[in-house]
Parts: structure tokens; sequence; C-alpha cells
């Protein structure tokens, strides 16, 4: 329409599971189990609509703002109806005393239950939706020359209606504050010991919690040069910020233990990524490529272990917590430079390629994973970049 392309649309999805009738024997802990089928584990529909706009600035074709509006709903597979199935894996914890110490555990060393996590304890809320995220984008394009060009532009996330779990037989009312000391800070720390007339009480309820939300506010910045000889450089950085619950679908969201320190990065979130990529062709038809990534480290949690040790009339066998909030620990930045060579030659209608590539040319070791449990082994690195490699190939097309 005149400067400005429209591009809309809207997409019907229509999302349907169900849970059959299952049975099974008598176990050591459980006696035997008929379970009924469970239908519409969910029953999902939602129109998902999406808008963007371009327009052509200055009617020249090299000056073009763009903004979109977009809902995308979340991948589901067989998760929900997993979570919900009675024939699920679960678990029960419980404390053991090894009286004839033979460092094995009998049924009858073994302290009372504190209730099976999952499986026939677990229902979902027939109200549940699907989660979903709206994105916006706002950004600015700008052709400078023949083969140059540069852009911005903002991206803000809302991704709502997660889903977790709440035991409605216990709450946060069951629950009594603890003062003890941050072994990472230092300072005061304020943990939560369960009323011990409601241990072995689970009822856990998978619903929409606004607990679980999450933002993600980015700018990106790219440009795209082209060269006469055929070489490119391409390059472009992004600074964001994806903040909010870290907490999974099967933490109990009355449990205000996992409350402590539950906002901050969510997921592989680096608040700066710069990317730079390109090629030249060299003489004798040899071609020249690279590309050169530099980042924030992701971040290293920081967790503690609270035991009778600590507490001593603690009535749940064991608990961990968030000491800090995840992302005030990261691990090292990544700066990682890749480069190949290739040269191809035509034989009649086929052809070959000749590759040699080197990764990691600087043989960067920056640590990517590390152990966040408080204790002896803090900080040590469980994964590193993989070191400097050589690969050489041919390819062969006919």
């Amino acid at each position: 329409m005149r400067r400005t392309t429209i591009n809309a649309g809207v997409r019907f999805e229509h999302f349907n599971t169900a849970v059959s009738d299952q049975s099974a024997p008598a176990g050591t802990f459980v006696p035997a189990r008929e379970f009924a089928a469970r239908p519409d584990t969910p029953n999902w529909n939602n129109a998902v609509p999406r808008l963007g706009l371009a327009y052509d600035v200055f009617g020249t074709g090299r000056t073009a703002v763009k903004v979109s509006v977009s809902k995308y709903m979340s991948n589901e597979g067989v998760g929900l109806a997993d979570r919900v199935n009675p024939m699920y894996l679960a678990s029960d914890r419980r404390s053991w005393t090894d009286t004839n110490r033979d460092g094995l555990a009998q049924v009858d060393e073994l302290g009372p239950s504190t209730g099976f996590q999952g499986g026939s304890n677990l229902r979902v809320d027939p109200a549940v939706t699907r989660p979903f995220n709206w994105e916006y984008s706002a950004g600015v394009q700008q052709q400078l020359g023949s083969q140059f060009s540069v852009g911005a532009a903002y991206f803000r996330r809302n991704i709502r209606n997660l889903y977790g779990v709440k035991n409605q037989l216990v709450t946060p009312a069951d629950y009594t504050p603890v003062q003890i000391a941050n072994p990472f800070t230092q300072s005061a720390l304020t943990v939560f010991n369960q009323n011990p007339a409601t241990s072995g009480r689970v009822d856990l309820l998978v619903s929409n919690y606004d607990e679980l939300n999450r933002d993600y506010d980015g700018v990106e910045l790219k440009m795209d040069k082209r060269f006469r000889n055929g070489a490119t450089l391409f390059g472009g950085l992004t600074l964001g910020k994806k903040y909010g619950s870290t907490l999974g679908v099967t933490s109990d969201l009355n449990n205000p233990n996992v409350r402590i320190n539950d906002i901050g990065y969510v997921d592989l979130d680096s608040t700066r990524q710069l990317r730079i990529s390109g090629s030249y062709p060299l003489p004798f038809g040899i071609q020249a490529s690279g590309a050169f990534q530099s980042q924030t480290g992701q971040a290293s949690p920081r967790t503690y272990t609270v035991t009778r040790a600590v507490i001593p009339n603690l009535t749940q066998v064991s608990f961990s917590v968030n000491v800090v909030p995840r992302g005030e620990v990261r691990y090292d930045p990544v700066h990682l430079l890749d480069l190949r060579l290739s040269k191809r030659v035509r034989l009649g209608a086929s052809q070959v390629e000749f590759l040699a590539d080197v990764y990691n040319v600087l043989n960067s070791s920056a640590v990517t994973g590390e152990v966040g449990a408080i204790g002896s082994s803090l900080g040590v690195p469980s994964s590193i970049v993989d070191g400097r490699l050589l690969r050489v190939g041919l390819k062969f097309t006919f």
C-alpha cells in the first residue's frame, strides 16, 4: 500500500493429548493400582495472530522502518500428558539409619514417607491454558551505498501462562522461617522448616501460575557489506536480558524454599553477543572465510543443601536453596575464532570441494560449566570450550 508493506496473518491451532487406562501390580511401598483414562490432558484451541509492517520512509527503497507484533504458542509435545500420567515415575525421599552397618538400606531402616512427588499425586487443573509468548519489535534498516546496509532493532518478549505445580495440602503457611548463615555471602539467610504435621501430604496441582512469568528485552545492531571482488562481511551485536522466574515445572511453588532467590537470568542467557563473519576470494580459486563470536559467560548457579546438621529439628530430609540470584555469578566470557579454506574443482557435470577448517583458532579454554553447589568442589570446572581442532574434508557433488 504505497510505501507500506503489511504482512498479517492468523493461525488456528488445535492440540489434544490423552492418557489411556493403566494398571500396575503392588510394590514394596505401594498397593496394586488401577488408573482410569484421563482424556483431554490437555485439549487446547488457540488463535495465533501475527502482524508486521514495513515503511519506506523516503520512497527510495533505501530506508525502512519495521514494526511487528506476533504471538507464539509453546511447543508442547507430550510434556503435560507425561506430567499428569499416574504411571509416570514418582519418587519419595526418606531418611535412612544403617542400624546393622552393612551399607545396605533395608525397609525397617528407612524413616517415614515424605510423600511421593509426581505420578498419581499429580493432577491437572481443567482450566489450564497453553503457555505463550508475545513478541514486539521495532527497527530501522538503512542502505548506504549499493552493497552496504546497517540496521538496529529492539525486541520485547513477554512469556506468560507457564505452568507449574503447587501442593494443595501444604501451603506457605505450613512453613516456619529459620535464619541460618549464607555460606556464600556470609550474611543472614532465611529458610523454611515444614510443619511436621503436614509431612507426607502431597496433592500437586498443575496449573498456570503468574510466579513463573519471564520477560526479554534486547537491542540488535547489524551490518552487511558485499564487495565488488566477491568478498563479504557480516556483523551483529546483541545486548539483551531474559529475566524472571528460574523455576522449572517440577518445583512446588507453595514451598517458600524454592522461591528463595528464584528471580534471575533465565535459560542460556548471555547479556552481550558479538558475531562477525566474512569471506574473501584468494588466487587459484581458493575461498577463505571465517567467523568470530564473543559473548558474556552464562549464569552459574550457587546452591546450598540444608540438612539436619544445619537445622537439627528439620522436618524435611534435606532441601537445596539458591544462595544468590541466578546471574550474579557467571562463567568465563567466550571468544571463538573459526577459519576455513576451500577450493572447488569441476569434473564434468560433477564437482569436488576441498575443505580445511580450524575451529577455536585462539585455543580458548573458557569454562562453560562448573560445580555450583557450596562445598569443597565449588567452582571446579565440569566443562570447557573444546580445544583447537583441525579438520580436512572432501565433498563430492554429482
